[in-house]
């Protein structure tokens, strides 16, 4: 069951509020920059919140050059693309033992949206998308207003067309419907024959015109 918001990195404050930025060229900062960091008084009070090392300046000032910010919240940072990166290896290797199925019943974002095609099988609600990125984030990439809604991008008439989504259905009641249907057709053990193959043979083409289009 798909209805997600995705991975996502947040944002330590008390460190975004007061770092400073070592510029390559103070009065040209287009150039680029070294380095940022915090002064020695403000590393003393939000220590826990990064790691840094210690750097003096020939005028005797000490800089504290940031490496990572870890913040004081737990589940800013990286772990959250950790967890995604876990789930999507496990859920691929489980399509190999036994029978997958994503059922997008919920707006589904990011690392939710690769899940739906891991799973091979997907049936998707007609009024929920399937995204891998919000729209109003790719409007301000392309510098105008391209993009309206979510539907546009990760809609069924996008996703059933583009042959990530096996069925869609108008709701809930209508794809927990199909997934049973679906079952039924599965063998209990994942080496037994199914009674359908053992009736219509191992022709795939026989089977696929048995089976109306969009049913199975």
């Amino acid at each position: 069951m798909a209805a997600n918001s995705g991975a996502w990195i947040g944002m330590a404050d008390e460190v975004k509020s007061i770092f400073r930025v070592k510029w390559i060229d103070d009065s040209n900062p287009e150039r680029g920059f070294d380095y940022v960091y915090l002064s020695e008084e403000d590393y003393g009070r939000i220590s826990s919140s990064v790691i840094a090392h210690k750097t003096q300046l020939d005028s005797g000032e000490i800089r504290w050059v940031i490496d990572s910010v870890v913040g004081k919240e737990d589940g800013l940072g990286v772990e959250n693309l950790h967890g995604s990166a876990a789930i999507a290896s496990a859920y691929s290797r489980a399509y190999e033992e036994t029978f997958t199925l994503t059922f997008v019943t919920g707006r589904t974002v990011g690392i939710g949206a690769y899940l739906a095609r891991l799973g091979i099988r997907c049936i998707q609600r007609e009024d929920q998308p399937i995204i891998l990125t919000g729209y109003s984030a790719l409007n301000k990439l392309l510098g105008r207003e391209v993009y309206s809604s979510h539907m546009q991008l990760g809609g069924p008439k996008i996703m059933a067309t583009n042959g990530i989504d096996h069925l869609t259905v108008p709701d809930d009641l209508a794809g927990v419907s199909h997934i049973l249907r679906w079952l039924s057709y599965v063998p209990a053990k994942h080496w037994w024959t199914s009674s359908y193959y053992k009736t219509f043979g191992s022709n795939r083409q026989t089977l696929l015109h048995t089976f109306p289009e969009n049913t199975m």
